[in-house]
């Protein structure tokens, strides 16, 4: 089962060391970027600790089967009741985690999305970790670290995560059947994300690309474009417009690329559309690509901070657009 994983070598092989001693400390917490394997690890892992046979997990007997189907009643899997975890949650976690196992050997419980506990949750499986119970053992993915309890830290075995480089993603991408053109371009914009590439065939998120592209061409063709576009995207939830923003962030980036000659080619990310960005060069020159570089990410920001949509988008156009005309736009170069 650990084959099917790429990437990850070094957190893999330090986990089957512990397999092999047979000596699990009762609670983990696995930590990075979302998409990038931390669930499928997990798994794998609990797998290992629940298989009898001498190579765990050798994926083929009854116990890892049923692992993979998700059906191993040794193994709960938590994860969040729409926007969190709650403790209702955690409560029915403490009342399974005090029962025998099935197999009378070991109970496994993965906590995926462990920074989206509510408070009250996070105090209530704290005592949970202040106290184990024997041979149960405690997986905790997330991404944001800051927003688990210190003293949960603490009582944890942390493994830090790292995104997928390109060729990783671009392997697992086309091992998958999706198309090689497309799944080099969105191996790139994903930022070593599994599950984000993956995200990126969706039409609906393809044609956000699109729709980002047609902005940087918009810009330059005056004001009037300008509040045609920023019409189009007060009809976007917060998740779209942030979408469009990543696209623009990695467009700018190519045109600063492209700006800067042959020699920077083999950097561009959306090479797919490295013609139609050529066009946009002609409009646009290294120094204020850079400047709209600074620019995007502040309004990324903003986004992130619940700033309405609508305003986000008109300012930033507004001041692209001043940036052509050049305006007093201060950037850091």
């Amino acid at each position: 089962m650990w084959e099917e994983i790429v990437g990850h070598r070094d957190i893999i092989i330090s986990l089957q060391n512990l397999l092999q001693r047979s000596q699990c400390p009762h609670a983990f917490l696995f930590l990075g970027p979302q998409g990038v394997g931390k669930f499928k690890v997990a798994e794998t892992f609990a797998a290992g600790i629940l298989c009898h046979e001498h190579e765990a997990p050798c994926g083929k007997c009854a116990c890892c089967q049923a692992v993979r189907q998700g059906k191993n009643l040794d193994l709960m899997v938590i994860e969040p009741d729409g926007a969190n975890i709650k403790i209702e949650q955690i409560r029915a976690l403490k009342h399974q985690a005090a029962m025998t196992s099935y197999s009378g050997y070991c109970r496994v419980c993965i906590i995926d999305g462990a920074d989206r506990m509510t408070q009250e949750a996070a105090n209530s499986l704290l005592k949970l970790l202040e106290e184990p119970p024997s041979n149960f053992i405690m997986i905790l993915t997330a991404v944001s670290q800051n927003k688990i309890l210190p003293t949960l830290q603490s009582r944890t075995i942390i493994y830090k995560f790292q995104p997928l480089v390109y060729d990783q993603l671009l392997t697992i991408l086309t091992a998958r059947g999706f198309d090689k053109q497309q799944a080099a371009a969105n191996a790139r914009i994903s930022g070593g994300s599994v599950g984000e590439a993956i995200e990126l065939f969706d039409p609906e998120i393809a044609s956000l690309r699109r729709t980002a592209l047609a902005m940087l061409t918009t810009v330059p063709q005056g004001l009037d474009s300008i509040w045609e576009q920023a019409q189009l995207i007060d009809k976007l939830d917060n998740r779209h417009a942030a979408f469009i923003l990543k696209f623009l962030v990695c467009f700018v980036r190519d045109c600063v690329m492209l700006n800067l000659g042959s020699a920077y080619q083999e950097f561009i990310i959306n090479q797919d559309v490295k013609n139609e960005m050529q066009d946009i060069c002609t409009a646009w020159t290294k120094e204020q690509c850079v400047c709209a570089y600074d620019i995007i990410k502040e309004a990324h920001k903003a986004l992130q901070g619940n700033a309405n949509t609508r305003l986000v988008f008109e300012s930033l156009l507004i001041q692209l657009h001043d940036i052509l005309q050049g305006g007093n736009i201060v950037c850091q170069l």
